[in-house]
C-alpha cells in the first residue's frame, strides 16, 4: 500500500509544470487513475509532504512519477510503502 509521498527541490522551479504520480493499472487503461499532481513553480514550492494516500497496488500494477523538469533542478521523491 502506498502510504506517503515526499518530494524535494533544490530550489524553487520558476517554469510552470506538474509533477505528477499515476497508477498504471493491471485492469487496463480504464482502470488508470491520476494519484497525485502539483505544479512546484506555485507558491515557489521546495518541499512536499502527502501521507493521505492510502493506495492499494495490486501484483501488475505500477506507478509513473513524471516532471519535465524544466529549470533543471536538482529533486528527490521517496514514495513510501506499508
Amino acid at each position: 500500500m502506498l502510504k506517503e509521498l515526499r518530494i524535494h527541490v533544490s530550489a524553487a522551479p520558476t517554469t510552470a509544470g506538474s509533477f505528477t504520480v499515476r497508477l498504471d493499472s493491471v485492469e487496463g487503461a480504464a482502470h488508470d487513475l491520476l494519484i497525485y499532481s502539483i505544479d512546484l513553480s506555485t507558491a515557489s514550492t521546495t518541499d512536499v509532504f502527502n501521507n493521505d494516500l492510502e493506495l492499494l497496488l495490486v501484483p501488475g500494477d505500477a506507478l509513473d512519477v513524471a516532471y519535465a523538469n524544466a529549470d533543471g533542478r536538482t529533486i528527490g521523491v521517496q514514495l513510501i510503502f506499508e
